[in-house]
């Protein structure tokens, strides 16, 4: 804003307006009190680097202390704020409590209706209710409804030019409703949002297969990774295998770009989606099979191993036999007898990951107990080295 556009006079109304004082104007521009008071009754005027604080410590527009006067643009935005204010002060709080009355009232006469049968039947189970509950049903007046009636008969005359007015409002609620959620969520770190995205993907699929029989019995066959001649001929089925390998390839690509989310996924979360894990060691098994086809991201070959043992139904002992080779394998392989341990554990941390999984450590480590002679001197100190709490849960369950 140039300093010759401002009007004092403007500047002086809003601080009465908003009960502003000289001194707490001072306060907010940095300024001291003996520079503040001059600008009030038009004796100096504020430098151009003064007047831009002054907007952004009283949240006001350019045009509220300009000489030339408040834009049609800006007109238009405060009218819109204003509405909207007064929107989501009053009218729909004041719905929101009609509503929420309405609701504990009906929940409190249930279980007091409750409470009066189990009495007549001499059923010892009592409901109570939270204190939290309103007891009186909230009623709307007459008056309220004389004024929705008067609101709805002036929006229902023949010139009141309702399509208009209706997208104007509907694109004022989504514009703020977009801001509050970009308000509400910029505190929420990329990973968490990454984390959350590629969970409801695997929902998706997941309630993809629980819907459709067809996908389950192509995935009970191994056909998953085919689009077979049934297929052409059930609709619903092609539709949902295109949403399940959509998804896929959503869930995969984010797993390529990060490890951290692909590990933590298939951790903690993998156990509670059995159809979308079946589906990805399937096409993980068909693509490393073909070569022509790109890999699907896996933590580690010890992780397939797991996905078996809990798919396929592989025994407790098998499982543990393969898991165990496995990791050994990669110890005598890979290091020399003077390696520390600790060195050896970040170096295959990957394929330890199964073993964070509670079920799936505690299955290895009773194994490993009568076998003892078949693996070698840093597999079993790399179970002495587990995190403490692991041995502790494994004592607890014994």
């Amino acid at each position: 804003m140039e300093s010759k556009n401002f009007d004092y006079k403007k500047l002086k109304k809003i601080l009465d307006k908003e009960n502003i004082s000289v001194e707490q104007l001072a306060k907010l521009t940095g300024k001291t009190k003996k520079a503040v008071r001059p600008w009030l009754n038009g004796t100096t005027i504020p430098h151009k680097s003064s007047l831009e604080k002054i907007l952004k410590v009283l949240h006001i527009t350019e045009e509220s202390i300009s000489k030339d006067g408040i834009s049609m643009k800006s007109m238009q935005y405060e009218v819109i704020s204003e509405t909207l204010d007064y929107l989501f002060s009053y009218f729909l709080p004041f719905f929101a409590y009609f509503s929420k009355n309405n609701e504990d009232y009906q929940i409190k006469q249930r279980m007091n209706r409750l409470n009066t049968l189990s009495k007549l039947h001499d059923d010892s189970i009592q409901y109570r209710s939270s204190k939290l509950l309103f007891d009186k049903k909230i009623t709307l007046d007459k008056q309220l409804f004389s004024i929705i009636e008067q609101i709805k008969d002036y929006v229902e005359q023949e010139q009141f030019p309702w399509e208009d007015m209706k997208e104007i409002s509907e694109d004022m609620i989504y514009a703020l409703a977009l801001e509050k959620i970009r308000e509400k969520d910029e505190n929420i770190d990329s990973y968490s949002l990454y984390r959350q995205t590629c969970i409801t993907s695997i929902q998706l699929i997941e309630e993809s297969f629980k819907k459709s029989t067809t996908l389950l019995r192509m995935l009970g066959e191994r056909t998953m990774t085919d689009y077979s001649n049934e297929l052409l001929y059930d609709n619903q089925a092609l539709l949902d295998k295109h949403i399940v390998d959509s998804h896929m390839g959503i869930v995969a690509n984010m797993f390529l770009s990060n490890k951290k989310l692909m590990n933590d996924i298939f951790v903690n979360e993998l156990d509670k989606y059995c159809y979308f894990s079946e589906y990805y060691l399937q096409m993980y098994e068909r693509n490393k099979s073909d070569s022509s086809a790109t890999n699907l991201p896996i933590p580690s070959d010890e992780f397939v191993i797991y996905l078996k043992w809990k798919i396929y139904n592989i025994s407790d002992e098998e499982y543990a036999k393969l898991m165990l080779e496995s990791i050994d394998r990669k110890i005598l392989s890979k290091f020399d007898f003077d390696d520390d341990i600790n060195t050896i554990i970040i170096a295959i941390f990957d394929s330890l990951i199964p073993l964070m999984i509670y079920e799936s450590r505690l299955v290895c480590l009773a194994y490993i107990k009568g076998h003892k002679l078949d693996y070698s001197l840093e597999l079993l100190c790399i179970f002495e080295e587990l995190p403490i709490q692991w041995t502790k849960r494994e004592g607890k369950r014994n």
